[in-house]
């Protein structure tokens, strides 16, 4: 085989890898939205907004979150921008639809109990671990949170991890004040959570499954390996 082809080949089989991880990503936000326990950071905007104007999908809501990243790092980073970075548009609408399927994939199931709606969360920690680290591995997609993260980072010095739960403080605390405004109610509207312990909890634990999910991943595919 060829180098081109080979390189091709390569190119082909981390896009692949990483739509699949933006795929089993998206059930994250549809599992947590059925335990009604609260959802991770980045779905909290989109499910409130979604909540407060159901003629907007979930999915649409997530685009347009993911279009402002983009206006945000284009004002963090102006002449470092580079033109790679546009590959995180389509990424945006791929993932969107993804969303909009996964929830409509998940619209039968019903948490009859607390320990139904513990498990759902859970589904939504392992998911979305196992979607990020496929996306991680395959080194294709980008998906706009994490590079404003990267950009913010890069540019004022400041420590990834540290960024990362700073941005995830402001997307919750953006969700709790748009809720009061128009619920009444930080956490939702009345009886539906997307303010809860589920938010603790995906927030804790899909980067502690991450640290199992990655190395996994990276060891079955083995692309890193190859490139």
């Amino acid at each position: 085989m060829t180098s081109e082809k080979r390189s091709t080949k390569e190119y082909a089989v981390r896009y692949l890898v990483a739509t699949l991880g933006m795929a089993l990503a998206a059930f994250g936000p549809a599992f947590s939205i059925k335990s009604d326990l609260g959802t991770a950071p980045y779905p909290c905007p989109p499910y409130i907004l979604h909540l407060w104007d159901t003629s907007w999908t979930v999915g649409e809501f997530t685009a347009l979150e993911n279009m402002a990243f983009i206006v945000a790092q284009l004002l963090i980073l102006r002449k470092k921008f580079k033109p790679a970075l546009l590959m995180q548009i389509p990424a945006i609408f791929i993932f969107s639809f993804f969303i909009d399927m996964a929830i409509w994939i998940c619209s039968p199931i019903v948490a009859t109990g607390y320990v139904s709606r513990i498990v759902l969360c859970l589904l939504a920690v392992i998911f979305t671990a196992a979607g990020i680290s496929l996306e991680v591995v395959g080194k294709a997609w980008m998906l706009p949170g994490d590079q404003t993260i990267s950009a913010l980072s890069d540019t004022f010095g400041w420590k990834f991890s540290n960024t990362k739960i700073g941005l995830d403080f402001f997307l919750v605390g953006f969700t709790a004040l748009f809720s009061m405004i128009q619920f009444g109610r930080p956490q939702g509207p009345e009886g539906i959570t997307v303010i809860g312990i589920g938010t603790l909890i995906l927030m804790v634990f899909t980067g502690l499954c991450m640290k199992v999910t990655t190395p996994l991943a990276d060891r079955i595919l083995k692309i890193n390996k190859t490139t």
